[in-house]
């Protein structure tokens, strides 16, 4: 009667689909991922956050994003910030975008590779990485499986210079 799905990249929408499919999953968590299937058209019932870097982010930023040069990828990008803020914005559920945080900082491969500028990481240390991602999830788990409210993520909080924490309609 406490679980939780949890996944990075595509496994975030793999995550997002378990809950939805799953009577006894009562949560989910998406790391800078995607959405596909019944979650993207009909929405979520169950507590979710989504934690992303700072490149996949609102509609209005991936035109404005001067890193997106093809069209077609632009598009890609623009099409999953519509489906992010439409189901935060039907369903409820919460968001937090990292600054100076790339794709690849959501996996270990920030702590091995020698060739950090070119792992698609961002700028911010790994293990301050490690403190955000870990510090918001452990949080959300806590408050959705546990029902211990959670300081790190009530409206307003600012934990941590990096993150900007949004909560969409309850």
């Amino acid at each position: 009667d406490r679980v939780a799905g949890h996944g990075i990249s595509f496994g975030g929408a793999v995550a997002m689909e378990l809950a939805n499919e799953d009577a006894r999953v009562c949560s989910a968590v998406g790391l800078d991922g995607v959405l596909h299937g019944s979650v993207a058209v009909y929405g979520l019932d169950k507590p979710f956050l989504f934690i992303d870097s700072r490149w996949m982010v609102t509609p209005d930023e991936v035109d404005a994003n001067a890193n997106i040069r093809d069209i077609e990828t632009a598009n890609m990008w623009k099409d999953i910030a519509d489906s992010k803020a439409n189901l935060l914005s039907r369903c409820g559920g919460m968001r937090v975008i990292v600054e100076g945080i790339g794709h690849a900082d959501f996996s270990d491969q920030i702590f091995m590779s020698p060739l950090r500028r070119l792992s698609h990481a961002g700028v911010v240390p790994p293990k301050q990485v490690a403190r955000i991602i870990n510090a918001y999830c452990v949080a959300f788990f806590r408050q959705t499986l546990c029902n211990h409210e959670e300081e790190i993520l009530a409206a307003g909080a600012q934990t941590f210079s990096e993150a900007t924490l949004s909560i969409g309609p309850q």
